[in-house]
């Protein structure tokens, strides 16, 4: 789903320096090969150094509250995995994400490759 303006700026504001390139919003299933309980709401944040993990407001998903992980900018989002959603393996976690995120990963792994992505649209960069 497109992540909305203010999102982008509370992204901007935890992460001091870095331009997010890629924002997409996920919902944690596996942590360190832990199923999770519940929903635990995160943002996936590529940047042109690192991917980050953001922690999310329990009673809100664009509130990002905090740093969960950080990985080198090589750590690739993809494949996703089409189950009865569409999940992504990024570090230790497992995320479900929209089905209109995928252009999303696919568009931050092909830069990995040196290729020039087409714009993903709204929930991109």
């Amino acid at each position: 789903m497109p992540v909305r303006a203010e999102v982008r700026e509370r992204v901007r504001a935890l992460l001091p320096g870095q331009e997010p390139r890629y924002v997409l919003e996920g919902s944690v299933v596996m942590a360190g090969g832990v199923p999770v309980v519940g929903t635990a709401s995160v943002l996936v944040v590529v940047t042109a150094e690192q991917v980050v993990l953001l922690s999310c407001s329990r009673w809100r998903r664009g509130r990002p509250t905090g740093v969960l992980q950080r990985l080198p900018r090589a750590t690739r989002l993809g494949p996703v995995e089409v189950q009865t959603g569409c999940w992504i393996r990024v570090g230790d976690w497992q995320l479900e994400v929209d089905d209109l995120d995928v252009p999303v990963v696919a568009a931050a792994d092909a830069e990995l490759d040196g290729l020039q992505p087409d714009d993903p649209g709204p929930a991109g960069a």
